[in-house]
């Protein structure tokens, strides 16, 4: 059963200008991925929902050279943060 102060910061896997993958390790079904941008608060956080278990999650739509947040929750309760920064905006020359 889910067990509260339980839940596991997520592991950052990779991430691009402007998505990142993350692996999550969810207690209890109605576990979520709470997510927000630095320095928004959490109560503008966007969530998304994970599959009970260890899953991979991608998550689009960021903004490049951007600061994120990251972060479980379940019910009122939270789990650590994980802190992201996307990728700045690049472009190539081809000589």
């Amino acid at each position: 059963g889910y067990r509260a102060g339980g839940m596991k910061k997520p592991e950052w896997i990779s991430c691009t200008e402007t998505s990142t993958t993350l692996r999550t390790h969810a207690e209890s079904d109605d576990t979520i991925l709470e997510y927000k941008e630095y320095p928004e608060e959490w109560t503008a956080a966007r969530t998304m929902d994970i599959s009970t278990g260890a899953s991979t999650v991608i998550v689009e739509g960021l903004n490049p050279g951007s600061t994120y947040n990251f972060r479980l929750a379940h019910n009122d309760d939270h789990g650590p943060e994980l802190i992201v920064d996307t990728q700045g905006s690049f472009f190539y020359l081809s000589v």
